[in-house]
This record gives C-alpha cells, sequence and structure tokens, in this order.
C-alpha cells in the first residue's frame, strides 16, 4: 500500500492550526508562532518530500519532521463512528449457510430469518517486533459490538479504514464489551503476522550458534594438541579460559536473537452495517437456546461465534450440559461426555 507524505504532512499541520496550501511535489505551510517554535520551524515553511532545496526544508521518509509528526498522530486513537448503507445479503444465501450451521453436541434447528443491523467494532493495530532486525506493520480485526461473533475476513477486509471511505455519523453503540475480544483478536493476529519474521530469527540464531560453537570447538582442539610442550598448569588454564569464553559467547547470543514485540491501537472504528440475521434453535438434552447468526454484506460465511469459555472464535461450537454455553474446540476438544464448561465454572466463583 503506497502512502501519500506529503497528504499525512499538510492534513497534520492543519490538525495543528496551520493555514496550508499543497501542489503536486510540495507543501507551503504558515505555521502559529507556538507551533513554529514546537516544531523548530519558521512561521512560513515550504516543504518538499526529497532532498532539502534553496528555502525548502525535507519533510520524506526518515526526516525529523516526518518522524515528529508521525510520533504525535501515533500518541492519539482516533475513533470513528459511520453507517454504511451497503445493501444487506440475500435472506436465501444467509439460510444457505445457517443450514450448514453445526454444534459437535448438539441439534441446531433453523428459525426465523430477518433483516436487521448489527454494530461492529473494527480496529486496526500498530506492531513492531525487533531482535537483531526490525519488523513492523498493521493488522486489523473487527468483532460484534456485543461482543458475541467475529465477521468473516471478507467483510472485516472491506471494512477496513485502509480500504473504505468512511463518513462519520452522529449514531454512536457501546462498544466496551468488544474491548477484550479485539485486543485477544489482535495479539492471534500479529502473531501471524510476524511468524516469518519469528522464523528467520530462528534461523539466524541456529545459524551464528553452530558457528560460534564450531570455532571455540576448534580452538579448543587445537589447544589440546600444542605443538611444544606447556608450562604445567597452562594447558589447563588456557583450556578452562577457551570454554568460558565459548559458555560467554553463545549465552550473549540469546538477548540478541529474542523477539521482543509491542502493540498499541491505531484506529478504532464503530460500524452499523445491514445483516440477515438467523435465529437458530439450538437442542441438547432437554436445553435449549437461542443463537443469533449474523451474515453482513460481502462476508462469505456467518460471523464464527465466540467462545464463552475462553473467547476465541470458532466456526466448530460445542455447547455445555446446563446453560449451553458456546464452547471451541480447545475448551471442548472431544463432543463426547459431559463437557467442563469455564463459563459455568466462573459462574460458580461468582467472577
Amino acid at each position: 500500500m503506497s502512502v501519500d507524505v506529503m497528504a499525512f504532512v499538510a492534513g497534520a499541520l492543519m490538525n495543528k492550526g496551520a493555514l496550508v496550501e499543497r501542489d503536486e511535489a510540495s507543501v507551503s505551510a504558515i505555521l502559529p508562532p507556538p507551533l513554529a517554535r514546537a516544531l523548530g520551524l519558521p512561521d512560513y515553511v515550504h516543504l518538499r518530500p526529497g532532498v532539502a532545496g534553496t528555502g525548502a526544508i525535507a519533510c520524506g521518509m526518515g526526516s525529523p519532521l516526518l518522524e515528529r509528526l508521525v510520533t504525535e498522530a501515533r500518541a492519539l486513537v482516533p475513533v470513528a463512528w459511520t453507517r454504511l448503507e451497503w445493501e444487506a445479503p440475500r435472506a436465501s444465501q444467509a439460510a444457505s449457510l445457517a443450514a450448514r450451521f453445526v454444534v459437535r453436541n448438539g441439534v441446531v434447528d433453523l428459525g426465523e430469518l430477518t433483516l436487521a443491523t448489527a454494530e461492529y467494532v473494527v480496529a486496526t493495530f500498530a506492531y513492531v517486533a525487533e531482535a537483531d532486525d526490525r519488523h513492523e506493520g498493521t493488522v486489523t480485526v473487527a468483532v460484534r459490538a456485543d461482543g458475541r461473533s467475529v465477521p468473516h475476513p471478507t467483510f472485516v477486509q472491506l471494512v477496513s479504514p485502509h480500504s473504505v471511505a468512511l463518513r462519520p455519523s452522529l449514531e454512536r453503540f457501546d462498544a466496551s464489551v468488544a474491548a477484550a475480544s479485539l485486543v485477544q483478536l489482535s495479539e492471534r493476529a500479529v502473531r501471524a503476522a510476524i511468524a516469518p519474521f519469528v522464523e528467520s530469527v530462528g534461523r539466524r540464531l541456529t545459524r551464528d550458534h553452530t558457528r560460534t560453537a564450531a570455532y571455540f570447538d576448534q580452538l579448543l582442539a587445537e589447544a589440546r594438541a600444542p605443538r611444544r610442550r606447556p608450562e604445567p598448569g597452562a594447558l589447563e588454564a588456557k583450556l578452562a579460559h577457551l570454554a568460558a569464553e565459548r559458555r560467554a559467547k553463545l549465552a550473549d547470543l540469546l538477548p540478541r536473537f529474542t523477539v521482543r514485540v509491542s502493540v498499541e491501537p491505531a484506529v478504532l472504528v464503530g460500524v452499523s452495517v445491514p445483516v440477515a440475521r438467523a435465529a437458530l434453535r439450538v437442542r441438547r438434552r432437554k436445553a435449549e437456546r437461542i443463537l443469533l447468526a449474523m451474515l453482513p454484506p460481502a462476508a462469505q460465511a456467518l460471523d464464527a461465534v465466540v467462545c464463552e469459555g475462553c473467547s476465541v472464535p470458532t466456526t466448530k461450537p460445542a455447547v455445555c450440559d446446563d446453560v449451553l454455553h458456546v464452547l471451541c474446540e480447545t475448551c471442548v476438544p472431544t463432543a463426547q461426555g459431559r463437557p467442563h464448561c469455564l463459563a459455568c465454572a466462573r459462574a460458580r466463583r461468582g467472577t
């Protein structure tokens, strides 16, 4: 994805109260005196993305001005609310997908199909992974505002702030319940995103460990077979010194190749969209409950329901015997017998 650096700089200065004029290759701005002093700039500036020329200040990638503006922008998390007037999914499509919804240890009956509005919280997180190298990027995740389901990736991609022009809406809804799910989803997404980086760091650790160990093993082998007879105790001292240095060099590798990851929210958007909603009657033994399955626009599958035991989304749920809590494959690996329910356990403890 290409980034328009000059558009970002122009917007950032405008948000700080500057008068900005932009052409295709540069930005001119009149800065309020307090802003000029804070940025260390004159009251009038002419900015270019490349190397600074006569009367121009560089603000391209890596420039102090851009780094300052980016740091200040990332200190704040933009929050927006929007309502997307998209066409709702067809009821027939929702019915077809709902008919294939399976609870591993229960019976599912398709009930009423309706068109409704659902609220989702879409969040973009920025991450930085560092070891002997550095890797950074963003991940976007989404969850229904009530925290009960996670939409299909095709829908998340469409409503990502990077993909759609969002029109602000005056409508608001409570998104606080979704916070815990967003954090957990972001952790899983970041872990997947940095997996190739972690693997490459592991390969370099193995390579350097092998080379360092082989180097000192050769020195130790040569020391054990000296060409001249050593002084008494000298050989033992030399071998002990080499062995200690070998241990120290190998120990130094681990901190260097330990991957450190930081994650922070970058953008948070509350989105209201039309959905097809299917009422699913779930039965197990003598108990039953209604699950509301959502199909948002452009999604290729129903929302994945969120496990009420560990908050992980699942498309192959099971249910407990007492309350029919939805449980994932990790909480209930096998559908046989009476499943242990973490949600029921928490309720008994009052937590």
